[in-house]
């Protein structure tokens, strides 16, 4: 049993080390925007994406990280304290993959959702973002 539990905590140690990899790899040399530039990118990768029918709306909060959630028909990015060009595609593709959407409601749903956040939407949506972070920078 002791091995077991030994296995499944280097299994989890090494996929943490691989989502800060992920993280590390997103972030890197992606610059910091302004609203200005972050409504550009929003209107460039919503067209790419083919997210035009969506109703989206941005602010900028000053938590550490950001997110996006559906509420009323209407998705919400909040980006916190730097809103980096990677982190726009980043929620932009939450959306289009339907991650932010309602998947109903009570605790097993809501820790079935979390579960798979961490083991698929937040790896999937990372390394989304790390393939596609240099396209066509010069629009910007």
């Amino acid at each position: 049993m002791s091995k077991l539990i030994i296995s499944i905590s280097l299994l989890l140690l090494a996929y943490l080390l691989f989502l800060g990899y992920l993280k590390f790899q997103e972030r890197k040399n992606s610059p910091k925007l302004d609203k200005t530039k972050v409504d550009k990118l929003i209107l460039f990768y919503r067209n790419q994406l083919n997210l035009k029918n969506k109703k989206i709306h941005y602010e900028f909060t000053n938590k550490k990280q950001s997110n996006s959630e559906l509420k009323n028909g209407i998705y919400f990015i909040k980006f916190g304290k730097s809103a980096l060009e990677i982190t726009v595609l980043h929620e932009l593709f939450h959306i289009y993959r339907g991650d932010c959407d309602n998947h109903g409601k009570g605790i097993f749903n809501y820790v079935r959702i979390r579960l798979l956040y961490f083991f698929l939407f937040e790896p999937r949506t990372m390394i989304h973002s790390i393939q596609n972070k240099t396209i066509n920078q010069q629009h910007f």
